[in-house]
């Protein structure tokens, strides 16, 4: 998944507490998940137990960082876009050419269902107005700087062929194999249930694994 770089409308002289508010809101969205699939486990409710861990997993893979970009003035140091602050998340539906039409549908189904709660999230946050769009990828290396940009590649470049073990999300502590690399995002293919399945990750949740 890529995660592309939008807009959030915050109130002039707000942006700090906006951007806090929006960073608990995420961490404790996550976190009711993580609660609730430890109730669903002690049950055994199976069902509910692989709704949580996908849904907990596309959250982590979705969200990113919470941008607020400031500048130094004489001696102080004030927010360089009054009125806004930047969130990376990925709003975009993905398709798996392995699923039938109607398997299809259904994972479209759970994906929107994913991104209409991060959208909720967001909106709910303090001092939060709206969300607005993505910026372009000239604009997004202006927020977080060219460096930073060039630094987040540098230190997640992997290739095909490679084997990484999952440290992050409902896959974490899963060894796979890299089959596909794109921007901001990998597919790794893993062993689940006897059977060999690629999922979609994000760089910064996997790591080389030294076996």
């Amino acid at each position: 998944m890529a995660k592309r770089c939008y807009i959030v409308h915050t109130s002039s002289n707000y942006e700090k507490r906006a951007k806090r508010s929006l960073e608990l809101a995420f961490e404790r969205t996550i976190r009711q998940k993580k609660e609730q699939l430890k109730q669903a486990t002690v049950r055994g409710a199976a069902r509910r137990i692989s709704k949580l861990e996908h849904q907990i997993q596309e959250m982590e893979e979705r969200i990113g960082e919470v941008l607020l970009p400031t500048e130094t003035v004489g001696n102080r140091e004030v927010c360089q876009y009054p009125g806004y602050i930047f969130v990376e998340l990925d709003l975009d539906i993905v398709s798996d050419e392995e699923l039938s039409e109607v398997e299809q549908a259904a994972f479209a189904h759970k994906q929107r269902q994913i991104i209409e709660e991060i959208k909720i999230v967001v909106k709910s946050a303090d001092r939060v107005s709206r969300l607005g769009e993505p910026l372009h990828n000239n604009d997004r290396m202006k927020v977080i700087g060219e460096e930073e940009e060039e630094e987040i590649q540098q230190q997640h470049s992997f290739t095909v062929g490679q084997q990484v073990r999952i440290i992050r999300g409902a896959f974490s502590g899963v060894d796979g194999t890299i089959v596909d690399v794109q921007d901001r995002k990998l597919q790794v293919r893993v062993e689940m249930f006897g059977r060999s399945t690629p999922v979609d990750i994000v760089p910064e949740n996997v790591e080389l694994s030294e076996r």
